[in-house]
């Protein structure tokens, strides 16, 4: 039982932090950096402003982290293509 809580727990917090970086590039991706509070962005979500804080201890780590995981997005994105490209038939 304690086992599947710890499980819960971590997909909750997972999903959260999925939900918080979603969230936070939508924002910085329509007011920039700077112009970005990190309230906006608790707003948009509902929450307060600790609970961004509580995953991502400054903006700049949030921001940090929106931009590794659009990295790894567009990673992905380029190898998938890679690997279809290779695998499809050229020209007759």
């Amino acid at each position: 039982m304690k086992y599947e809580k710890k499980l819960l727990l971590k997909e909750i917090k997972e999903r959260r932090r999925r939900e918080i970086l979603e969230t936070a590039a939508e924002v910085f991706a329509k007011s920039g950096y700077h112009m970005t509070e990190v309230d906006v962005i608790a707003d948009k979500l509902g929450v307060g402003k600790g609970t961004i804080y509580r995953y991502f201890p400054s903006k700049q780590k949030l921001f940090t982290a929106v931009m590794e995981q659009l990295m790894e997005q567009w990673a992905y994105e380029i190898r998938s293509g890679i690997a279809n490209s290779a695998s499809a038939p050229g020209p007759p």
